[in-house]
């Protein structure tokens, strides 16, 4: 059978084709308009400049206005820093009105977006409307008794987000808000600084279809609007797009420096029409979840950021704002530097505005500044080997501080060995280091300078060094579940910068650190430090006008500060982080009054302060540093451990209140090596008889505890400025008596199931204590798990060595039966004897030698296998270790 069309079939045929072109034609060319400003007004532009859309003005005072705030920088006879216009609404009528209507058209899904950078006087009147009541769509902000309303008309069904609480007023607000329209709902959004204060999805009450959103956009008074008048204050710009820009820049906070866009980037405005993308459209990617970007200060300005640190670096810092300071240094499009002096900018860490610019005044007044540290409530600067000390002046809040010059002298100069290119502060140690590229001649390194109670730098002590990567610009350490790492910013271009964790014990002078993961962020990347919260600062140099702009201008655009979470920071490391290894097993408080029975430091005398201690156990299988760690009571933190020292597993340290403890069991004059230790004058402010807090914290907050007797066992934990804001993990408490003469101990030693763990001494010995030793005076350990006991009786063997591989130094662990005269040795792999200790006696229990992998005369040996042999006229041992350089 034959089938013949007809006319009028062809025809129908024909028309649905057409309108199928038609609308594949439409769709493709709203998809190929994508992005666009579809208004945009700024108060510095003439009316006539094609970087806005040309507007008519009535009743709107259009001049340049300082805030107070901002006359030392940006005033006459001031810094020099750029001005501004704002445009003045004050009577209801004033009004800025497009001249042309702005167009938008869809079919289904589409966005539209605004924003406003306005200072609020009055509660009420219109902000902004892009409506016209004769057609059906149309979009409007408004404000009635201090809540921003947005409404958002669709097919003539009006949609309204209200929010909750009223705006501030008299001060610069950065009001964002948008619409996004699917299928089947709406979804609205109001922000103000980066911080979402309203939001719903609501299901539409009628399709959209095909939408058109065509009128003029007019900024303070409108006939739409009810209230029939404008808002009354200050507007610096205005913008509208059909697009809402990427949540990076949305939920940006900050930086209110008083330049333009309140410190948003100016210099990436483009004609609406044109085909150049604007600022927010701009920002790249950042492969690493991040969770808080903060716009960099002062790049208005022609500042190129730098160093960044903030006050919680400083550990000993009784300050809870954690502000963030940056370090900038200014530079022109054509490349000029020094036209204006380096700063150091305040930010508060909450909204992320710059709470206080300071301008620098010493050696450093023009430096590139490339690190800063924090100490003392001072800012350690570097640059030019060299690192300069800038203490922070009180903060008052009396509104006119904002821009201050920073003072400083030359008693706060210090050389250095590093190029000093970045700083940072760690465990009372300043490290400085080198950015150096693989085509230098020298090698970057890393320098650690311990610093004085005073925070000055002791560049006569010898540093420890640490070889760096290429192009590395700043370091932080972090402890992430009881193990050190250095975390390492290395700059990138077109594939990103990068920063790297690296275990502590894979640092080395003679190699490049082991790199133990690698997070990609924007390139770029500057300096980086540590908050409380255990999140990394880092911030990007990439949105600099002279990246931007000069003439061959950077493609990657990320202009912000911005942190990463130590969750993601911590990927891969699967130590449990509640498994804490180390506990306080034994403190004496109150010494016997008897010249002997009382000496528990074996010094001779008998001391109530003095003879004193507390003694830590590490009850795990692998070592544990205890770098940093503070030992003290609730009123006084004042013994600190050694960086780089490290408690071997199941090895007892001892704490005295002072006196000479050379006589104490495993005491040893090298304090890397030793297990004893001794304060100044006592532990905290001297243990009490009748009840006190034995405090342990740690560097990274993560595995803090404390031991109560005594009055306080059921006093709950500690209090007080010196434990403000420490979350304890370990709370133990113990009814035992401590004011009898001898001392409290876990029995069995390590004794860690039971409510309450510890016994006097003297009810499990006739002995009143047992400092370093287990309760029977044996260098053994007996760890109760549950109900699982497990004895380690020493026999001769090496246990281990610790790092293995290694390349710096490794430290061996070896135990014996009983005391023997050693020959030690090593040997490479060909048998070759590389070096030989002192031969000399060791004794029963655990000892520890330490190698730093060089030969007899000092020459430091290549990577390779490496073996140590202890022999005795009993007995032989043999251990292999691996150098890698």
């Amino acid at each position: 059978m034959v089938a013949f069309l007809t006319l009028d079939l062809i025809k129908m045929i024909i028309k649905k084709i057409l309108f199928v072109f038609i609308l594949l034609l439409f769709i493709h060319s709203n998809a190929a308009a994508q992005h666009k400003i579809l208004f945009r007004y700024n108060a510095d532009y003439d009316v006539s400049s094609e970087l806005q859309t040309p507007v008519i003005v009535s009743n709107v005072s259009v001049n340049q206005r300082t805030e107070d705030s901002e006359e030392v920088a940006r005033g006459t006879d001031g810094w020099g820093y750029s001005s501004r216009n704002t445009a003045y609404f004050y009577v209801d009528s004033s009004t800025i009105v497009s001249t042309e209507n702005a167009y938008l058209s869809a079919f289904g899904y589409f966005e539209v977006a605004g924003e406003l950078w306005v200072k609020i006087f009055s509660l009420d009147g219109n902000l902004v409307t892009w409506d016209d009541t004769s057609k059906a769509h149309g979009v409007r902000l408004s404000l009635q008794d201090g809540h921003l309303i947005l409404y958002a008309r669709l097919s003539n069904e009006t949609y309204s987000l209200v929010m909750p609480e009223q705006v501030s007023t008299s001060e610069w607000l950065r009001i964002g808000w948008y619409c996004r329209v699917g299928d089947d709902s709406i979804e609205q959004s109001i922000q103000i600084n980066g911080f979402e204060q309203a939001y719903q999805k609501v299901a539409l009450r009628a399709g959209v279809g095909f939408t058109v959103l065509n009128a003029q956009v007019q900024l303070g008074y409108t006939a739409v609007d009810s209230l029939e008048k404008s808002f009354k204050g200050e507007l610096y710009a205005a913008i509208l797009r059909n697009y809402i820009p990427v949540n990076a820049y949305r939920s940006a906070g900050g930086p209110a420096d008083g330049s333009a866009y309140m410190g948003l980037v100016a210099y990436h405005d483009y004609p609406p029409n044109g085909s150049e993308e604007s600022m927010d459209m701009r920002i790249s990617d950042n492969l690493t979840p991040i969770t808080r970007t903060i716009f960099v200060p002062y790049l208005n300005d022609e500042f190129i950021p730098q160093g960044v640190t903030n006050s919680y670096e400083d550990e000993d810092f009784a300050d809870s704002t954690g502000m963030i300071y940056i370090s900038l240094y200014h530079k022109t499009v054509d490349g000029t530097t020094r036209l204006k002096r380096s700063i150091i900018v305040e930010i508060d860490p909450e909204n992320g505005k710059v709470r206080r610019c300071f301008r620098l005044t010493g050696q450093m007044k023009t430096g590139h500044n490339g690190g800063i540290a924090f100490k003392n409530n001072a800012i350690y600067v570097a640059t030019g080997s060299q690192v300069e000390v800038y203490p922070i002046p009180q903060f008052t809040g009396s509104g006119t501080e904002k821009y201050q010059d920073l003072a400083t002298d030359y008693s706060n100069l210090y050389t250095v060995q590093s190029k000093a290119s970045f700083i940072t502060y760690y465990s009372d140690t300043i490290w400085v280091g080198d950015y150096r590229t693989s085509s230098d001649s020298n090698k970057p390194y890393l320098y650690g300078y311990p610093l004085d109670d005073a925070g000055r730098i002791l560049t006569s002590e010898v540093p420890k060094i640490y070889r760096l990567p290429y192009n590395t610009q700043g370091v932080a350490w972090r402890i992430i579940h009881g193990e050190r790492y250095l975390f390492i910013s290395k700059t990138g271009m077109s594939d990103g910068s990068r920063i790297y964790r690296c275990k502590y014990s894979d640092l080395s002078k003679f190699a490049e650190p082991v790199i133990d993961t690698s997070f990609t962020v924007p390139s770029g990347g500057e300096d980086i430090s540590f908050n409380a919260k255990g999140e990394l600062i880092n911030v990007s140099e990439s949105g600099a006008k002279y990246f931007q702009k000069k003439s061959s201008p950077w493609n990657t655009f990320y202009p912000f500060i911005f942190t990463i979470s130590e969750e993601v920071l911590s990927e891969n490391i699967d130590e449990d982080e509640n498994e804490i290894p180390i506990l306080i097993n034994e403190v004496l408080v109150d010494p016997d009054t008897d010249e002997k029975m009382g000496d528990a430091n074996n010094d001779g005398m008998r001391n109530s302060w003095q003879d004193e201690f507390v003694e830590i156990l590490n009850i795990s299988d692998l070592p544990f540093d205890l770098s940093g760690w503070k030992l003290g009571d609730d009123e006084r933190l004042n013994f600190t451990f050694p960086e780089d020292y490290v408690l071997y597993a199941h090895q007892f340290v001892v704490v005295f209140g002072g006196g000479n403890v050379s006589k104490v069991p495993g005491y040893d004059p090298d304090p890397l090596i030793t297990k004893v230790f001794a304060t100044d004058d006592s532990i905290g402010n001297g243990l009490a008889n009748s009840g006190d807090y034995v405090l342990l914290v740690s560097p990274s907050g993560q595995m803090d505890m404390y031991l109560a007797y005594g009055s306080k066992a059921d006093a709950g934990p500690p209090s007080g400025s010196i434990v403000e804001g420490i979350a304890w993990e370990v709370q133990e408490s113990t009814f035992a008596k401590a004011d009898n003469n001898n001392s409290l101990t876990r029995s069995p030693d390590g004794q860690n199931s039971l409510n309450d763990n510890f016994v006097e001494h003297l009810a499990v010995s006739d002995k009143p204590f047992s400092p370093g030793t287990t309760i029977n005076g044996l260098d053994s350990v007996v760890t109760i798990f549950g109900d699982e006991k497990s004895t380690l009786l020493y026999k001769n063997r090496i246990y281990n060595s610790y790092p293995n591989p290694f390349n710096s130094s490794t430290v061996v662990t070896f135990e014996l039966n009983d005391d023997f005269d050693l020959e030690i040795t090593m040997y490479n792999l060909l048998g070759q004897r590389v070096r030989t200790f002192e031969p000399r006696k060791y004794y029963k229990g655990s000892n520890l030698l330490r190698w730093n992998g060089t030969d007899d005369e000092g020459n430091v040996l290549p990577s390779g296998v490496y073996f140590i042999a202890i022999r005795s006229k009993k007995f032989s041992l043999l251990h292999k270790m691996v150098l890698v350089r």
